[in-house]
Parts: C-alpha cells; structure tokens; sequence
C-alpha cells in the first residue's frame, strides 16, 4: 500500500474532552508536508468544529455529522449530502421532552433517549437510521455514513480509499475502517471495532495516534492482520470450495 490519504475520526482518537492531541497536531503537519492528504472524518457538527480547530486548514478535507457533510477548508466550499432534518420530527422529541440537537442534517441525543426516537420513526415511517456512538445516539438519513462521505470527499480530491489508511475508536466507525484499504482501531477504545479492524494501535490515547502515523510515514508500521475481506479470490477446486490467498501478512 502507498499511503496518499489519512482519514481520521476526531473524539477519542485524536481529541480528548473536545482538545486535539498537540502531539498529533505535529504528526498530521508531517504527514501534509511528506504529500498525504490528511480528511477529518467525524460525528461533529461541522459549526462545532469550527468553535474548536478554528479555520480548520490542518486538514485537507472535513467529512462532518457522520458523513452527512462534506468540507474543503481551503476552497472554503461545504456540501450537505442529505437534506436537513424534517422539522416535525424535531418538534416531536420536544413535545416528548427529548433534549435534541441538530445540526446541517444530523441530530444528536441522549443513548438513553433513543427508544423515544425510534417510536416517532416507526410511526410516521420516516426514512431515519439510528447510529450509537458510546452515550449519545445520531441520527440521520438511512445509507449514510462516515464511508459515504469519506468517498464523497476522495473523489473531489481525486484518491482512492485503496491509498487510504483510516484510524478510529467508536461503534460509527465501522464503516469507515471497512471502506479505507487499512483500518486501525485504537486499543483504548470499541472491542467490537477492534475484532473488525485490520490493525490495532497500543497506547492509552492520542499520542499514540501521533506516534503511529510518524511510524507510517517512515514505512515502519506494525504488520496489518490478515481478514477476509483482504483476501484474493482464485477460484474453486473440484468439489467447489473456494480458494483464496491473504492480500497481505504473507
């Protein structure tokens, strides 16, 4: 793999209490000037990361409210992937009592508040998914995903997620750790997203992200497991099993 493309969730990977790790602030300056484009792939709302990271041209691209929309800091250009909630449906949490943000097209609350949710959906068939992330619940228009935007944006910066290399912690990044050629979960964070991810990142927190990606950069980083879904279909022997081969870690 030659890596072109870090693709990185925000909270719990490279930020904590909402700060970004200095020590990964660095890394990523080191990786933009060694020529990877470096995408922010989170939950955020995209005016929230603005109160945090200011303008946000550390990175290249913003992929924000968990794929939903689409940034590019230096053209100064966004594009909103879903429309905006249905304002009824806004209106119901309330009268329900559910304490709700919305942003350009997410809404977030409360995980203990998600049954109430549900119930509006399921009675007015709204076209809404759920989508966990540790104590709080997105949500969003169903098929999208931190994998749909991080596509969006690789195709605007004309990569491919094949050249992409993606790091997270939490249940909403699953589909982005699939969709990236290497998917590395932090050992900190969700066990089910370490089973699923390719390679593993040992530490206690952010600066071990930051030490990770330098170790990318110098081609030196730990061997990545061989899944399923890294392996090379062949064919079929005579009794018609398939034969594959792993992709990688031969």
């Amino acid at each position: 793999m030659k890596l072109l493309v870090l693709a990185l969730d925000y909270d719990g990977t490279i930020a904590e209490h909402g700060t970004i790790d200095p020590e990964v602030k660095i890394a990523i300056g080191e990786a933009r000037a060694a020529g990877v484009l470096v995408i922010l792939v989170t939950g955020r709302i995209l005016t929230d990361l603005r109160g945090l990271l200011g303008d946000l041209l550390m990175f290249d691209a913003i992929v924000a409210e968990n794929g939903a929309a689409v940034s590019f800091p230096k053209a100064g250009r966004t594009t909103f992937l879903t429309p905006p909630p249905p304002e009824r449906f806004l209106q119901a949490l309330r009268d329900h009592g559910v304490w709700a943000r919305s942003g350009n097209c997410i809404v977030e609350l409360e995980a203990q508040d998600a049954h109430q949710a549900l119930s509006i959906i399921q009675t007015w068939q709204l076209p809404l998914a759920l989508l966990f992330n540790r104590d709080r619940v997105m949500i969003l228009p169903q098929s999208v995903s931190k994998a749909t935007g991080l596509r969006d944006a690789l195709r605007t910066l004309r990569r491919s997620p094949h050249d992409t290399l993606a790091i997270g912690d939490a249940e909403n990044d699953h589909e982005l750790l699939s969709a990236c050629e290497v998917g590395a979960a932090v050992a900190w964070g969700s066990p089910a997203l370490q089973r699923a991810a390719d390679t593993i990142i040992h530490g206690t927190g952010p600066p071990a992200v930051a030490a990770y990606i330098r170790s990318v950069l110098a081609g030196s980083p730990p061997a990545p497991r061989a899944l399923p879904r890294r392996k090379l279909l062949l064919g079929r022997d005579d009794q018609g099993n398939v034969l594959s081969l792993a992709v990688r870690g031969r």
